[in-house]
């Protein structure tokens, strides 16, 4: 379930976060379909449901901490902080170096 101990790390303050919060997010009370539909990088209906929990998590109180979670653990699958799989694996693209650095 977890890719390293940082990612646990961060699942354990994500569901402190979501216990203390005021609201409850909207995962916890909708349909789990809806955050993981079968294809969510653009087709049809699934672009649809796509956007619409997309819709729900900019609501979330901890919608941050989820997103964390989720580049971490490299999630393959779901909406997880307002974010789909293709949009996570752009932005790991530009949080993880690739290559040999750049000469001072």
């Amino acid at each position: 379930m977890f890719k390293n101990s940082l990612a646990r790390e961060k699942w354990n303050e994500l569901m402190d976060a979501t216990k203390a919060a005021r609201s409850i997010p909207p995962c916890q009370t909708t349909d789990p379909d809806l955050w993981f539909s079968t294809n969510d990088y653009g087709a049809d209906d699934n672009f649809n449901t796509a956007r619409i929990a997309k819709n729900f998590c900019k609501q979330c109180p901890v919608k941050d901490l989820c997103l964390e979670f989720a580049l971490i653990n490299e999630e393959e699958f779901g909406i997880w902080g307002g974010v789909s799989v293709k949009e996570r694996q752009k932005l790991r693209r530009g949080l993880v170096p690739r290559g040999r650095p750049k000469k001072a």
